[in-house]
């Protein structure tokens, strides 16, 4: 018996050795989830995926035959008073848009929030994830996707495994990029440099989302500008594609909220403008507006004066929620001057008097000044108590642009000292890195024609005459002189000739 047994041993292992080399014919199920991120401006990487079953299928070898039906492996699932085979073959007759609106239902009221295992859930690696499955069927995805900070729901997707399937996540995010215009070349960026009291020119381009599958789709711009600039409400106009035909209407397609520092844009209703005819989900919206470089604007020397917007928009088909795009900023730049006036010696001196412009050759068209001890800062238009008189003096001019010439010209000059012949020469040059901030060494001024400096300061020398001859000075005491040597000469002669006649 022993023998025999050990044989059996023998063979049985042999044959679970074998058992264990056969390859095993199984069929593998699964979704496959694939996103474009640069399309959808949402990644998926992280992100978990599941398939809930809704139907069995079963379908012939050459993939074109199919057949549904239900068990307890399948959700329970009830629409318009249909379940089962007769669910079954309404879907196979519905329209796009009703099968859109069924995959909107079943997740709404029997996955979400629910306690449902889902058939398989994978997590994305990258930009896409494989869901395993136990058995072929007709699914419904769900999953979400990450832009920044926010969470964006995708559109539930249904397919049909056979043995495998693939999906695109229905995500869509939009875009906002915020930008100034700079004034002495009309291009648009991040960075500008203005004179106190310019109208800035701003603008937002945001993209038009893909809608199809929310109800309603929330969309506000929101701007905020730091206390340097006031907002102006009136010049606000939204174009489409940047097109000067195709505007939307004011207090219909959209509305504004503002005070003087910030403000909203809401639009009606995104969907609806779509709906319209109005945009299309290529298009992009063009806000344009302006602001005033005011009295309170941050002078170089403080940083710049910022402007910076962000758009919060739906994110979730199923529910309201929201996310915001990250926050884009845009800088400012205004520059400050230093005029010491001197003698030739550089000693101080007062009393002079200057009007500043952007005309060589005439002292017209001053520019308005607010006066606060020895500094002097552009006044907007409409400023009350404004100057156009300087006097120097030690001073500092405040709120220059760069680019611009300017001119002093001396209307007064210190006591004793001659007017200057001509203006003095002033213009500032500043350069920026790719994110909106000086460069060091910058900005400079070029004074006249001299070199350009990064000491934004200049001394202003003003120089005085020779004494000019007296009258009545050295040649009457010439005359004095010479008269009395004659006299003395003349009494001499007379003693002399008297001395002589009494000898006689």
């Amino acid at each position: 018996m022993k023998p025999l047994r050990r044989a059996f041993n023998f063979l049985l292992a042999v044959a679970l050795m074998l058992a264990l080399t056969i390859p095993v014919f199984a069929v593998d199920y699964s979704i496959g989830v694939q996103n474009d991120a640069s399309k959808t401006g949402v990644s998926i990487d992280g992100n978990i995926y599941s398939a809930y079953k809704l139907f069995n299928v079963v379908y012939d070898t050459t993939k074109t035959a199919f057949s549904y039906t239900v068990d307890s492996s399948c959700l329970s699932v009830t629409y318009n008073s249909l379940s089962g085979s007769n669910l079954i073959n309404w879907l196979s007759t519905a329209s796009d848009a009703d099968v859109r609106s069924f995959a909107d239902y079943v997740y709404t009221n029997y996955i979400a929030g629910k306690s449902v295992v889902p058939g398989g859930s994978a997590t994305a690696s990258g930009e896409s994830a494989v869901i395993p499955l136990t058995s072929a069927g007709y699914y419904l995805v769900y999953g979400t996707g990450g832009s920044g900070d926010t969470t964006v729901t995708a559109s539930v997707s249904l397919t049909t495994a056979k043995p495998t399937a693939t999906i695109q996540p229905k995500l869509s995010v939009p875009s906002l990029d915020k930008q100034i215009q700079h004034n002495e070349s009309g291009s648009w960026g991040n960075v500008g440099d203005n004179q106190i009291g310019d109208t800035v020119h701003y603008r937002t381009i945001t993209s038009v989302p893909d809608t199809n599958n929310y109800t309603t789709y929330t969309y506000v711009i929101h701007d905020t500008m730091s206390d340097g600039l006031t907002f102006d409400s009136s010049s606000l106009v939204i174009k489409i594609n940047d097109e000067g035909s195709k505007e939307l209407t004011r207090n219909t397609d959209y509305t504004i909220t503002s005070d003087a520092h910030s403000f909203t844009v809401s639009f009606s209703d995104v969907k609806s403008l779509i709906a319209a005819q109005k945009l299309t989900t290529a298009d992009h919206f063009y806000v344009y507006y302006n602001a005033t470089l005011n009295k309170s604007a941050k002078l170089y020397t403080d940083g710049s004066n910022d402007n910076m917007a962000y758009l919060e928009y739906s994110n979730n088909p199923y529910d309201d929620g929201h996310g915001e795009t990250p926050p884009v900023k845009v800088y400012d730049w205004t520059f400050t001057m230093g005029v010491n006036k001197t003698d030739k010696d550089s000693h101080p001196l007062t009393g002079a008097e200057f009007i500043l412009n952007t005309d060589s050759n005439s002292t017209s068209k001053p520019i308005a000044l607010i006066k606060n001890g020895n500094s002097y800062t552009i006044a907007p238009d409409g400023t009350s108590g404004t100057v156009t008189t300087i006097s120097a003096g030690s001073i500092v001019i405040k709120g220059l642009d760069d680019s611009t010439i300017y001119y002093l010209h001396e209307t007064k000059a210190p006591d004793g000292y001659n007017l200057l012949p001509d203006p003095v020469k002033i213009q500032i040059s500043a350069s920026y890195d790719a994110n909106g901030a000086l460069l060091s060494n910058s900005p400079t001024v070029a004074v006249g024609g001299g070199a350009a400096s990064s000491t934004l300061s200049t001394n202003v020398v003003n120089l005085t005459g020779n004494e000019l001859p007296s009258t009545g000075g050295m040649g009457t005491t010439i005359f004095y002189g010479v008269g009395s040597t004659l006299a003395i000469g003349a009494g001499l002669i007379l003693i002399a000739r008297k001395r002589l006649k009494n000898e006689n």
